[in-house]
């Protein structure tokens, strides 16, 4: 279900708008990118390129061919 969300628009006015979604039964990340408040994860984001374990790149070219 998508759905365009006002928020606070007493403060902020009429014309800001927030487009959103909601699944009512269930919500799945893209493959290699599930992270949750359980600690199941299977490789983080390491943005920092001195390091040996850098690969920001590739995650974002994974995300990049899943979207």
């Amino acid at each position: 279900m998508n759905f365009v969300w006002k928020p606070f628009s007493e403060s902020l006015g009429e014309s800001v708008e927030i487009f959103s979604s909601a699944m009512r039964d269930h919500y799945c990340w893209p493959p290699g990118f599930n992270w949750d408040e359980y600690g199941y994860y299977l490789e983080n984001v390491v943005t920092d390129e001195t390091l040996t374990s850098f690969n920001a790149d590739a995650k974002t070219e994974q995300m990049m061919e899943y979207v």
